[in-house]
């Protein structure tokens, strides 16, 4: 009888270990599963965190090239702006200088016909004078 219940005693034993073990080997692999699913969790939100960190870079990027563009665009059209208005005031400098020489070239050609009407007055006076002498 004792032999007897020394084999259910060892075999409770070998049954409570094996449960044991069991557990342990259970919470083991829960463990592991937990540490492995965090692991996979870190993971994908670094590599959100990355993906999103590169959307934001790319639309900055985007953004500067844009504004770039933009201010580039800007500066052409205001040097164009005010390529277009010295030419406009060269050509009315131009106009304004031309037509004061032809003013002053109309004046000296009057001034000059009048000098010769005066003459030539003159001329005529004393040719009657002359020839009322004479």
């Amino acid at each position: 009888m004792s032999k007897l219940f020394g084999w259910f005693s060892k075999n409770k034993k070998a049954e409570k270990q094996k449960a044991q073990a069991e557990e342990e080997a259970r919470l083991k692999a829960e463990a592991e599963a937990k540490a492995k699913a965090q692991e996979e969790a870190e993971a994908r939100a670094k590599a959100e965190a990355d993906a999103q960190a590169k959307a934001q870079a790319e639309e900055e990027a985007r953004a500067k090239a844009e504004a770039d563009a933009q201010a580039k665009a800007q500066a052409e059209e205001e040097a164009r702006a005010k390529a277009e208005a010295d030419a406009q005031a060269k050509a009315q400098a131009e106009a304004r200088l031309k037509a004061e020489a032809e003013a002053q070239a109309k004046a000296q050609a009057e001034e000059e016909a009048r000098l010769k009407a005066e003459a030539e007055a003159q001329a005529k006076a004393q040719a009657e004078e002359d020839k009322s002498r004479g």
